[in-house]
């Protein structure tokens, strides 16, 4: 029979219930098609399935597991190329761009694992569905014969919303380039009354711009360049900030913020919005940690050619959550969404800003999260790798 990729001979019923029985009695696979959770089959030779476990039955829709033997996997998930010639999955031109087959066919030739991700359009009831799928090929020798364990996991959510965040950071930053752009020629052009007015609006949408590159920096899973961008501002200008956040904040309701008053004129050189970023999410965390009526103190050292920031709140940190306190999507809060506050500290305030967040917790001392930074930092560009385990 005629193919345009992989080997287009099947074996006959009889033979895939006689290798049927054989994986099924054998005692590591049979235990492997129990045990190992997540969607596996085995396939022959031939490409064909001869086992898989509950997990991948579920996924295809199958109740009888026999209902699947004898099928290729594209043939099992319904892929709209699976007959495009008569020998079947695997055979037809769309089949060499599959990477599913790829990695089939490449570990039954190399005779070692391979691992691809694969984007299949599948037909079922007259609808059309794009599937993502990571698979894994194994080889195995059973009796003589070769099979090959397929690992398949569905990527097909976390796929979208990457390409969903791709487009909209894409998007969004075309929209703001305009914004800045516009707001810097009014600047420009602007005089009196309304150039105070015109000069915030060019401030406000800098900021904006650069929040979204830090959170795309925070979305982000890959090693990425962020460019800080470096400005002297004052002691005042933070403090002031802070107090004007939290002062409505929803984590500060029936809470007081303590920050220092009558500060000297102290400068240093750091990127503004990383650097509130850092203060706001101890912020939040010293808040959310504290009772009605309770206070968070807000402080700071000044040190030589170093400044130190600290906010303190009276609750202990619990010790079970000390070790991975700064560990990505650890929280001690239940929810989505949550381990990036602690997280992002350690981020933004040593990876970019080049400083260092340290804590101190006790039942008599309370918490008290600090960042220490340089006054006069230097304005490279800082190559960030985010951080797995602290």
């Amino acid at each position: 029979m005629e193919t345009y990729f992989a080997s287009p001979g099947r074996k006959s019923g009889e033979e895939i219930a006689a290798q049927s029985d054989r994986i099924v009695n054998h005692s590591v696979v049979s235990a492997m098609l129990k045990l190992v959770s997540g969607m596996l089959a085995i396939l022959n030779s031939d490409r064909q399935v001869v086992a898989l476990n509950d997990d991948l039955a579920d996924y295809l829709g199958v109740s009888d597991l026999s209902a699947a033997f004898g099928l290729r996997p594209g043939e099992a998930v319904s892929c709209v190329h699976a007959h495009d010639m008569p020998a079947g999955c695997g055979t037809g031109p769309f089949c060499d761009s599959c990477e599913a087959a790829v990695a089939i066919v490449t570990s039954l030739q190399t005779k070692k694992p391979v691992t691809r991700k694969c984007a299949i359009e599948t037909q079922k009831n007259d609808k059309t569905y794009d599937l993502f799928l990571q698979v894994q090929a194994v080889p195995v020798e059973v009796e003589g014969d070769t099979f090959v364990i397929l690992f398949v996991q569905d990527i097909s959510a976390s796929q979208k919303w990457a390409a969903m965040e791709q487009v909209f950071f894409h998007d969004i930053n075309n929209i703001l380039a305009g914004v800045v752009s516009v707001s810097n020629l009014l600047l420009m052009e602007s005089s009196g009354e309304n150039r105070d007015m015109v000069q915030q609006l060019s401030i406000s949408s800098r900021r904006i711009t650069q929040e979204v590159a830090i959170q795309r920096c925070l979305l982000n899973s890959e090693a990425h360049t962020y460019s800080p961008i470096w400005s002297n501002i004052s002691l005042n200008e933070v403090f002031s900030e802070l107090a004007a956040t939290f002062d409505t904040h929803p984590a500060a309701k029936g809470k007081r913020l303590i920050v220092p008053t009558d500060v000297p004129p102290i400068k240093m050189k750091t990127d503004f919005s990383l650097l509130l970023r850092v203060l706001n999410n101890m912020l939040v965390n010293a808040f959310e940690a504290t009772d009605e009526g309770g206070r968070v103190v807000v402080s700071y050292r000044d040190v030589g050619d170093e400044l130190q920031f600290s906010v303190w709140n009276n609750r202990e940190i619990d010790s079970s959550i000390r070790q991975r306190l700064f560990q990505r999507n650890v929280s001690t809060k239940g929810g989505l969404g949550r381990g990036i506050g602690t997280y992002s500290m350690k981020l933004f305030g040593e990876e970019m800003l080049g400083g260092k967040v340290d804590y101190s917790t006790s039942a008599e001392e309370g918490t008290q999260f600090s960042l220490t930074i340089d006054k006069f930092r230097n304005t490279s560009v800082v190559s960030v790798s985010p951080i797995s385990s602290r």
